[in-house]
């Protein structure tokens, strides 16, 4: 044997630190992208937050709306009843004057 030759127990403490060292890269590695990916579910968590807010929202106003659309038709309806006797009068300011009646 040679005298710069390693004995095998050096070389293979050698490769048994370098296969060590990538491990803890890959390690390193795993930790960041782990980190990503939290930080990549706390933006979902907050999407989906923002979007049940938005959805209660929608509800609300379309129920709103709704009732408001229904509120609106009853008193369209109570116009048009009150609407009929009320005819009569506008028929008289134009009819009044021709039968010598004053109107104010």
């Amino acid at each position: 044997e040679s005298a710069n030759a390693e004995p095998p127990e050096d070389q293979l403490a050698m490769v048994a630190r370098a296969r060590i060292g990538e491990l803890r890269a890959y390690e390193d590695e795993c930790h960041q992208f782990m980190g990503q990916v939290q930080h990549v579910l706390g933006l979902i968590e907050k999407i989906e937050a923002q979007h049940m807010e938005v959805e209660t929202k929608t509800t609300s106003l379309n129920s709103t709306c709704e009732r408001l659309l229904a509120e609106q038709m009853v008193l369209r309806k109570q116009v048009e009843v009150m609407h009929a006797p009320l005819e009569y009068f506008n028929e008289l300011e134009r009819i009044g004057p021709l039968l010598g009646v004053p109107i104010n």
